[in-house]
């Protein structure tokens, strides 16, 4: 209650939840088409907004997780209610209300899929920021890092869970097992700090994936 969980991307045209999954991996997206493609983002004015939008998602993953309690919001709305909704999403507290319920990853909740790909995301992000504000990008590596451990250290997965929200994601996205977001987590984690044990785990992982 009373967490600013503003920004980021709503989970489809049709629907007001954020997601996890789907939430984490285009900012992943984002964030390496601008790193592979900087220069022609620039040629053609479009860096800028590029920055923009993936600043957009990562300044949300950032607010999703809390390093004290060792949690991430996995989802975030009822989707009951969410898609029956059919106004625009500036309308959306007028009519359907401001508290909204959320459901967490954390260690008696484990969730290694969405933590993992928020790790993902805010590792790639941070190289893509890390030209024009190093300081930032540092501050995503060290989450990304966090939730990392999170991921690895409490492995489980939402198609298990209990919680009415981790059960709405793995309905919507289902999964068939985590280590492949471990492993892209880790990778990502590597080219960001160029640590070494980021990528053994990035190959061990991907040898159980």
């Amino acid at each position: 209650m009373g967490e600013d969980l503003s920004g980021g991307y709503y989970e489809a045209g049709g629907s007001f939840l954020k997601v996890g999954l789907p939430e984490a991996f285009p900012v992943t997206q984002l964030a390496w088409t601008i790193v592979r493609h900087r220069t022609a983002l620039y040629r053609v004015g479009l860096l800028d907004e590029a920055l923009s939008a993936l600043k957009w998602g990562s300044d949300y993953l950032l607010k999703c997780h809390n390093a004290s309690a060792n949690t991430f919001v996995a989802l975030m709305g009822d989707s009951e209610a969410d898609f029956k909704y059919y106004g625009p999403p500036e309308l959306y507290e007028r009519y359907v209300g401001s508290v909204r319920p959320v459901s967490y990853t954390g260690p008696t909740a484990p969730t290694s899929e969405v933590s993992a790909e928020a790790a993902a995301a805010l590792a790639a992000a941070s190289l893509a920021f890390n030209a024009t504000d190093p300081v930032y990008a540092a501050n995503l590596v060290q989450h990304a890092s966090q939730l990392f451990d999170l991921a690895s250290l409490y492995p489980g997965s939402f198609m298990t869970s209990k919680d009415p929200g981790l059960k709405t994601h793995a309905k919507l996205y289902p999964s068939t097992g985590f280590h492949d977001e471990l492993a892209w987590a880790a990778v990502w984690l590597f080219k960001a700090t160029q640590d070494g044990t980021f990528l053994t785990a990035a190959m061990a992982l991907f040898n159980e994936s």
